[in-house]
């Protein structure tokens, strides 16, 4: 598997990376064999998010003993700070990580969200500071929404902008 750099973060990922959904309808155990293997296969970009169900616990079982050789994102759709913040740790907790390399506020398809998450006790507030405190290393956005991933990339606060192409 090649490794490529991923946006201008300074992350090196493997070019194809693996999401949390498809393992929230396994049971822990099989899901920590598919883990090892898809990590044995040479994919090093985990993406998930903690509404996947227990993905995040699943990926800190199987990729623990691995965490300083992988990318770990994960988002929160929470808007305000103390809700995104609580969804933070939760995430850290259940990966078994003192970092997330890429926290991501989730969604954002409406100005109602990107206003709330942005404006006084937003989630950006959360995510700025758990930034300063080390708990993140880059801040990302996911949206479903053209208009609205264009508007995102164009404020330069994120370092990913996730988009789905298929």
């Amino acid at each position: 598997m090649r490794c490529i750099p991923f946006g201008t973060t300074g992350l090196t990922v493997s070019e194809v990376g693996f999401g949390g959904i498809p393992i929230i309808r396994l049971d822990e155990d099989e899901a920590v064999t598919v883990l090892r293997r898809v990590y044995e296969s040479g994919i090093t970009l985990y993406d998930t998010a903690n509404v996947y169900r227990d993905s995040e616990k699943k990926i800190g079982r199987a990729l623990g003993d691995v965490r300083d050789k992988i990318i770990l994102a994960t988002k929160t759709v929470r808007r305000d700070a103390p809700r995104a913040l609580e969804h933070l740790e939760n995430s850290l907790r259940m990966m078994k990580t003192d970092y997330i390399d890429i926290y991501q506020l989730h969604q954002v398809a409406q100005e109602k969200d990107w206003d709330i998450a942005t404006g006084p006790g937003g989630a950006m507030e959360a995510f700025i500071k758990a930034k300063e405190q080390g708990k993140i290393r880059y801040i990302g956005v996911t949206s479903h929404n053209l208009a609205m991933a264009v508007k995102l990339v164009k404020t330069g606060m994120f370092s990913t902008v996730q988009f789905p192409f298929n």
